[in-house]
């Protein structure tokens, strides 16, 4: 967040104002949901490891991406990729 308000040139509190009323919601939270969307993606179109799913959505351990991933989606990583898969899926390179 604090590199966001730099490039825009605001302080961190006055962006997170100015999100907060345009987009009800806080930075943090919509970097968090843009990061599981990434990764569900990831996870349906890729053979990517979790763990360079992790490296790859900006999360900072495997263990921080599952907990936020599950809170959202009610299902971990692992259980998502599995019940998509076999839902009819296929996974693509």
């Amino acid at each position: 967040m604090d590199q966001i308000a730099l490039e825009m040139n605001l302080s961190t509190r006055h962006l997170s104002r100015i999100f907060q009323a345009q987009l009800g919601q806080t930075v943090i939270h919509y970097i968090q949901e843009r990061r599981v969307q990434l990764a569900k993606d990831l996870l349906l179109h890729s053979i990517y490891t979790i763990k360079d799913i992790v490296n790859r959505t900006g999360f900072d351990t495997v263990h921080y991406f599952t907990r936020v991933f599950t809170k959202l989606l009610g299902v971990s990583p692992a259980e998502f990729r599995k019940s998509q898969f076999s839902n009819g899926r296929e996974k693509v390179d």
